[in-house]
């Protein structure tokens, strides 16, 4: 060991870049955020954000951050104006991926039921992707909504939709 008895430094290293990346995600108004995104994802999200060809040994890091904690990034829904069906981890078990069909609702919000503030179980059959979250939709539908971003499986413990 020896040292400051660190026994895996990229390991911890990697860690504490994924704690950057997500400060970054919570705090997009932040001074730091701010000057990062006007330099590298102006107009995209954090966490589809490339290296781009001038990137700063700082960007390419927080970059190696962000790829560390991605896989346990997960959507816990409130009104789901901001979550992508297919492309967004909002459910359990991941993305739903594929493409979507013709008229397909896109957003989680178009999901939910905005009188009831309730998953909106009648949808059209239409959609081959309804009948994949009608199984999910029915196992949470008596379950309050909320919408956050999270890091793990915690806030499904606490109350996922």
């Amino acid at each position: 060991m020896g040292g400051l008895g660190f026994r895996d430094l990229v390991a911890f290293n990697k860690a504490m870049l994924g704690k950057q990346a997500w400060r970054l995600i919570q705090h997009p108004e932040s001074l730091w955020a701010t000057l990062f995104k006007g330099l590298y994802f102006h107009s995209q999200d954090f966490l589809t954000a490339s290296k781009g060809t001038r990137s700063s040994w700082g960007w390419q890091s927080i970059l190696v951050g962000r790829d560390s904690i991605s896989s346990k990034l997960q959507w816990s829904v409130r009104d789901g104006t901001n979550i992508r069906i297919r492309e967004d981890r909002w459910l359990l078990k991941g993305r739903i991926g594929g493409t979507a069909a013709a008229q397909e609702p896109e957003r989680v919000a178009d999901l939910i039921d905005t009188e009831t503030n309730r998953w909106n179980l009648s949808l059209p059959e239409r959609f081959m992707m309804v009948k994949l979250l009608q199984k999910f939709l029915r196992y949470l539908s008596g379950q309050n909504i909320r919408q956050t971003r999270s890091f793990g499986s915690a806030p499904f413990k606490e109350c996922l939709l």
